[in-house]
């Protein structure tokens, strides 16, 4: 068994020190308990008491001695998306205690704790973190691991129970007195990266010869433009149609499948966002277009740009 699993420094101590008194007391006159020799007791205590001061430096300070806990990060990146899932070591946590993951902004005195403490499961704690909000892109994070007893989880519950109710989440001014910090990495958040959706037609779907297009899109950033573009199987070609006016995360754009000879042939329909240099050629070719009245599509897209959604439909 693991003499640090239970009092045996304690014992050790408490037991060389009765040996000792034992013995001094009968070398000096003072009592005779007629239990053991004097000298021999003497001995056996010094031999105790040396082991519990031995074990008490080996595993800790007397008492019950339960090895230090021990919490670590996995977590190896000094960058970090606004939600990751972390894990980490979770070593002699005490019954009763829980590890909560605290969030702190540098250079803010605030400590956000997530929505619940970690799941511990095989010496092992793991738990999803949010990472400061949608415009923290490039700001740096503490991400601290506490040690909770049952007083900071009370305190804990009560501030999300306050939360709740006023529907405002302004942080703690500081990690219950109560809770020990184990240990803390600090990251820079990344971009939230850009979301874009095609949500009519659905891919599979039957089109009419003229579609109004519709979509979603958030988080795109400067310097960025989103495009719909129309890719007929049978030409092999890209036909962009124009650039995207988002409003409120939302999109449209009437476009064309085809003439009334191409009923029955498939078509993607892609949106992409094109950077300064991509989108001046895109708007080029649109104005050349427009200029001319021919549509000829073009064979490759513009060096610059990035596909984000694509559905492929039928013309009915």
């Amino acid at each position: 068994m693991d003499p640090s699993s239970f009092p045996v420094s304690t014992i050790l101590i408490i037991a060389g020190l009765l040996f000792m008194f034992i013995a001094v007391v009968e070398i000096t006159g003072i009592y005779n308990f007629h239990v053991i020799n004097r000298y021999f007791a003497f001995c056996i205590g010094v031999i105790l008491l040396l082991g519990g001061v031995f074990l008490t430096e080996e595993y800790g300070t007397i008492g019950i001695n339960v090895k230090n806990p021990e919490i670590t990060f996995n977590y190896t990146f000094n960058k970090a998306h606004i939600e990751e899932n972390m894990n980490g070591t979770a070593k002699n946590i005490p019954e009763g205690d829980e590890i909560w993951i605290f969030v702190h902004p540098d250079g803010l005195n605030k400590y956000y704790p997530q929505r619940s403490s970690a799941v511990i499961q095989s010496g092992k704690w793991s738990l999803s973190v949010v990472i400061g909000s949608e415009n923290d892109d490039d700001k740096k994070f503490d991400i601290i691991a506490v040690l909770a007893d049952t007083k900071a989880q009370e305190e804990i519950n009560s501030y999300f129970a306050e939360c709740e109710k006023t529907g405002v989440w302004p942080g703690m001014d500081k990690i219950p007195d109560s809770a020990k910090e184990y240990n803390r990495i600090t990251v820079t958040r990344l971009p939230i990266p850009p979301e874009i959706n095609i949500t009519y037609p659905l891919n599979a779907s039957k089109v009419k010869i003229r579609e109004n297009i519709q979509g979603t899109a958030r988080n795109i950033p400067e310097g960025q433009t989103a495009w719909l573009i129309i890719y007929p199987h049978t030409a092999y070609k890209y036909y962009p149609q124009n650039k995207l006016d988002i409003r409120d995360e939302k999109w449209s754009y009437p476009a064309q499948f085809g003439g009334e000879e191409h009923v029955g042939d498939k078509f993607d329909i892609i949106v992409l966002l094109a950077d300064q240099k991509a989108h001046a050629e895109l708007a080029n070719y649109l104005e050349t277009c427009i200029k001319t009245n021919t549509w000829p599509g073009t064979m490759t897209l513009p060096v610059g740009v990035k596909e984000y959604a694509r559905v492929t439909v039928t013309r009915e």
